[in-house]
């Protein structure tokens, strides 16, 4: 009790705190992917996500791409695997959508992965993913999404 008798010592031993809890989610690195539960778990937060018209949300967007995610995740090791040396980083999609969930077509506008191969199978997998129908507005959507996909495997 002493310890925070002193409002000085309190902030200092509230900044160590933080700091060391901060360091150590640093040190623990991103979540764990796991392939058997990733199409059902919550879908995660994606910075950059942007909406460049139509209704669409960002937690929908995220919703709908959580499929593709998941699959191209297994598909960076599977190809790494067979030989095929795709670079972990992060790619952005553009992505049209017609407002009964079909999508319209997929750009890679910026990619860190170099693998043509590795971007065209992710683009047909987003092409293939079946969007949640917005047929109340009536609108098709365009939005911008970055996918970043990390080696999880040993």
């Amino acid at each position: 009790m002493l310890l925070f008798s002193n409002p000085l010592r309190k902030g200092l031993c509230l900044g160590v705190t933080a700091l060391t809890l901060s360091a150590c989610s640093y040190i623990a690195g991103p979540p764990e992917f796991n392939p058997k539960t990733c199409l059902h778990e919550k879908s995660r937060k994606v910075k950059g996500i942007e909406i460049l018209h139509g209704p669409r949300t960002v937690q929908s967007v995220t919703a709908d791409m959580q499929a593709a995610y998941c699959n191209g995740q297994v598909l960076l090791k599977s190809m790494n695997e067979a030989g095929e040396q795709v670079n972990p980083g992060t790619v952005w999609f553009k992505v049209s959508t017609e407002y009964t969930g079909e999508v319209i077509t997929v750009n890679v506008i910026k990619s860190d992965i170099e693998s043509k191969v590795f971007l065209r199978k992710v683009s047909d997998m987003i092409m293939d993913s079946d969007f949640t129908p917005w047929q109340r507005h009536d609108r098709d959507a365009e939005f911008i999404y970055p996918m970043t996909f990390d080696r999880w495997w040993n």
